[in-house]
């Protein structure tokens, strides 16, 4: 993981009895790349990471710990948006204003879903103890069907077990939509690399000259 990073740089984080932190950058408009995962004790702690990985956009939960969440929110110089989950709303509704975000939970969190199970939209940082956690927490939910007492159907994503990162990682996407893509031309630079191997793994997909030819059967 990045100890430092230059913006722009978006965040998202889930408070529980520890704040659950997801940072990443926008390596293309598709990709993002994650560049921080943590599990940090205090608003403090968090202020600093996000000044040292060049943050400049925000989602945070805006629940259990309100009063804390909005003091921490307006000492930041850069936009932090407090999230509640509602079920009515289709799509993310932003409120510049009051810098209030309401979300509906379920879409929130098939984004998340969808984003780590498409190839090419995500870059993870090296395995270690905070990406073992933060996969463990991913897969402490379900996607199941709610019926209503008038016979209504739909989607519900339940909680299995401790999902904070979930959460997190929702609330970062979110936060990604208002930042622009990292700009990193220098040669050598990381972005350069990748963005050269998706390059050859697209030429590699399918050469009309060579295709089938040396597969297994």
């Amino acid at each position: 993981m990045r100890t430092a990073h230059k913006p722009p740089a978006c965040c998202g984080i889930d408070v529980g009895k520890l704040l659950h932190v997801v940072i990443a950058v926008r390596v293309s408009e598709r990709t993002l790349k994650v560049i921080y995962l943590g599990r940090l004790s205090s608003f403090a702690d968090v202020t600093d990471v996000c000044a040292r990985l060049g943050v400049n956009y925000c989602v945070v939960d805006a629940e259990p710990e309100t009063r804390a969440v909005r003091e921490w929110q307006s000492s930041m110089r850069f936009p932090v948006f407090l999230a509640d989950y509602i079920s009515t709303t289709s799509g993310p509704a932003w409120n510049e204003s009051e810098r209030k975000l309401r979300v509906n939970r379920t879409e929130a969190l098939d984004s998340v879903h969808s984003v780590l199970t498409s190839p090419g939209r995500i870059i993870l940082p090296r395995r270690c103890g905070e990406l073992d956690e933060f996969a463990k927490e991913l897969q402490a939910s379900a996607r199941v069907i709610e019926e209503d007492s008038l016979g209504g159907r739909r989607f519900v994503w339940r909680k299995l077990g401790a999902d904070h990162f979930f959460h997190s990682m929702a609330y970062c996407l979110l936060a990604a939509t208002q930042i622009a893509v990292f700009q990193d031309d220098s040669p050598g630079s990381w972005k350069i690399r990748y963005l050269r191997g998706l390059e050859q793994e697209n030429q590699d997909d399918y050469n009309p000259l060579t295709f089938g030819l040396g597969q297994k059967v």
